[in-house]
């Protein structure tokens, strides 16, 4: 459905099942009267991976045959694994390289000050930058315009001062191979197809914005002028509905182009000082703004809807600009109204959204459409914030604030939410993570989690280019609800030097305590594992393992402990031991070991103990004699001893082997030593 291009060249096509042609996260975003974005990642293994420059190389998207982005590459951003990330913006942008020169003229009309722009732009700019005057609908294109500037601007914002004053849309369009700029009342397009809750509709939202409403507006015009001599004698001009709706709420806004009345006619005159600002002429042009102003007075809602135009091509797709039936009994809303964003997500449909409706500022356009006010609503505050080079974001009920520094000064402090989260953290040039502290607090669960990381990187040899990185992690855990706390510390280090072997060793060293009431349990581990190095990567599969645990079960009056050798070194007691291999130390008049049962399964190694019981299940050594149990006739009369009669008496006795034989023959009055 989707194809990419790069300068004319394939970039992207899904049909081909082919790497060389395959982008990751493509996301284009499409806004009414402004740029767009376009957001992707492109790999290595991309035919045009090398060829794509930022604010040189010319992104296009085409869907369906038609082409519905057209912009350039604007940053560029490589991660550890050698993927470009790659945002675009809009064509409309282009108007940002060229300079609109000053112009003074008293019989030009606001369309033809728009021609003048583009005439303008078109001769400082390369050809892929030109554009042609397209389809002019704006109501006030015919509107008589003076001009009068001093000083260049670039072409962006002239063409910005045009629709502040005028109104309508801009907006940038393909065909063929001319790129067209339209100035528009309005799209003129109503979408057959409705956005309904209960058919497309996968996910629904809606909101006020506020920060926008005035209902009452005072116009100044050059020299200070009011309205007031043409308006009753109020200086106010006032809407009751919305007065009724949302209070009295007051703004103000200045209005420089106004006419002249009673002046001297004569051209020659330069200051012209006879003729005064007309207040009717500054009246009707605050009426205007106020009328198009309100229009944005109400909710906007943003869907994430499935466009059936992807089942069935003979339903109108979901375009930015258009009319669209809006329609959800549950929401109570049942009305058509302008798309003014769409989101497309170009390998999942399924995530594409729309909003209706006044469009939802992202957090880079409220800031830097309110930077004033919010500088001087901080500034009211200079007893309690100071920061140096703030970017404060007021988002509904949220602040959010980026800055260098941030100094707190005051006798008390207090934040008070359900979930707090402050995190300190330092980046290297391409995005690495060198550094981050992270304190999260959640009230509704009752947790609190303290974690530190360090990453170092130290060479080691720089005729082998050895290097060595060392990643520290430190993490606390408490968890109320569950009464339980936890602490980690781990250590990654990898070594790696650029021979021709391209060695490399990694290790995870770690340590960890866990302490649980619920269960009146303590564990203590520690292990240091070799890991896995694919790539250059450190991988989480490990090729050998060491470890040690112990364990304390108050509950059953256990502990346990795991490790592949265990020393137990000066007086030990206890009532039964079981191990493998053991291996008892003692000396003087101090036993070793003091028990009541000894189970060895394989082999015991004691200097000094004292056993009351011993059990071997496989065989005993005495010095390097191996003890076995033998059982011995012995004759307790002449007649046995003479052979008249057969021994009946044995005796069962642990006997170590030596190399002379353990039987030798019976002779009277000889005594036989084992």
């Amino acid at each position: 459905m989707y194809k990419v291009y790069a300068d004319g060249q394939l970039l992207y096509d899904l049909s081909r099942n082919d790497p060389a042609y395959y982008i990751m996260s493509a996301t284009l975003q499409l806004d009414i009267d402004k740029a767009g974005s376009f957001d992707f990642t492109v790999t290595p293994d991309n035919h045009l991976y090398d060829n794509i420059q930022p604010m040189k190389t010319v992104i296009t998207v085409v869907k369906r045959n038609e082409t519905i982005f057209r912009g350039r590459v604007l940053t560029e951003q490589i991660d550890t694994f050698k993927q470009k990330k790659i945002t675009c913006e809009g064509d409309i942008s282009f108007f940002l390289d060229s300079l609109f020169p000053p112009i003074e003229s008293d019989n030009m009309t606001a369309g033809g000050v728009v021609m003048k722009i583009i005439e303008e732009h078109n001769k400082q700019v390369e050809d892929y930058k030109k554009f042609t005057i397209g389809q002019i609908t704006a109501s006030k294109a015919s509107t008589h315009k003076e001009m009068d500037s001093k000083t260049y601007i670039q072409s962006k914002d002239a063409l910005e001062n045009i629709k502040s004053e005028f109104g309508g849309y801009f907006r940038t369009r393909v065909v063929g191979n001319i790129i067209y700029l339209d100035w528009l009342e309005n799209y003129g397009i109503t979408c057959s197809q409705a956005i309904r809750l209960t058919e497309n509709v996968l996910d629904w939202s809606d909101q006020l914005e506020t920060d926008k409403i005035f209902t009452m507006l005072v116009p100044i015009g050059p020299n200070n002028i009011t309205i007031a001599d043409v308006n009753d004698g109020s200086i106010y001009l006032q809407d009751a509905n919305l007065i009724s709706k949302y209070g009295k709420i007051i703004k103000t806004h200045q209005f420089s182009d106004i006419e002249k009345v009673g002046g001297d006619d004569d051209d020659d005159d330069e200051d012209d000082d006879d003729g005064e600002y007309s207040k009717a002429d500054l009246k009707n042009k605050a009426q205007e703004y106020f009328n198009r102003e309100k229009v944005g007075f109400d909710r906007s809602f943003t869907i994430k809807a499935f466009d059936l135009s992807y089942l069935n091509p003979g339903v109108d797709e979901l375009e930015v600009g258009m009319m669209v039936p809006l329609n959800s009994t549950f929401h109570g809303v049942n009305r058509t109204i302008m798309c003014t964003s769409c989101t497309f997500d170009l390998q999942a449909p399924e995530n594409d959204t729309y909003v209706l409706g006044v469009p939802v500022q992202t957090l880079t356009k409220q800031t830097a459409a309110s930077e004033s006010s919010t500088s001087s609503k901080f500034s009211q505050q200079g007893n309690a914030i100071a920061a140096n080079k703030r970017n404060i974001n007021w988002v509904g009920d949220q602040v959010r604030v980026q800055a260098n520094d941030i100094y707190v000064l005051t006798n008390t402090a207090q934040v008070q939410a359900e979930q707090i989260s402050l995190v300190a953290a330092k980046t290297d040039e391409n995005g690495e993570n060198l550094g981050r502290v992270e304190i999260q607090m959640d009230g509704l669960a009752g947790q609190l989690a303290l974690k530190a990381e360090k990453t170092v990187v130290e060479e080691l040899d720089s005729r082998t280019g050895a290097i060595e990185t060392k990643s520290n992690n430190l993490e606390i855990r408490m968890n109320a609800a569950e009464g339980n706390i936890s602490l980690k510390a781990e250590q990654r280090d990898m070594v790696s030097a650029q021979t021709l072997l391209g060695q490399q060793q990694a290790r995870l060293n770690a340590a960890e305590v866990k302490i649980d009431a619920n269960s009146s349990n303590i564990l203590l581990k520690a292990s240091q594992a070799d890991l896995d190095v694919v790539g250059g990567i450190v991988t989480d599969h490990t090729s050998r393992i060491r470890d040690a645990e112990i364990a304390i079960d108050g509950a059953n009056s256990a502990i346990r402990l795991k490790a592949d050798r265990i020393d137990l070194e000066g007086y030990v007691q206890a009532s039964s031991l079981s191990a493998n291999v053991a291996s008892i130390a003692g000396g003087g008049s101090i036993p070793g070991l003091v028990t009541q049962t000894v189970v060895v399964n394989t082999q015991l190694s004691a200097t000094n103990a004292s056993i009351g019981g011993l059990t071997v299940s496989n065989r005993l050594t005495l010095g390097s004699h191996n003890v076995d149990l033998q059982t011995f006739t012995i004759v307790n009369s002449f007649t046995q001893a003479l052979g008249e009669s057969s021994p009946t008496t044995t005796i069962t006795l642990l006997v170590a082997s030596y190399e002379q034989p353990n039987h030798w023959a019976v002779h009277m009055g000889e005594t036989i030593t084992f």
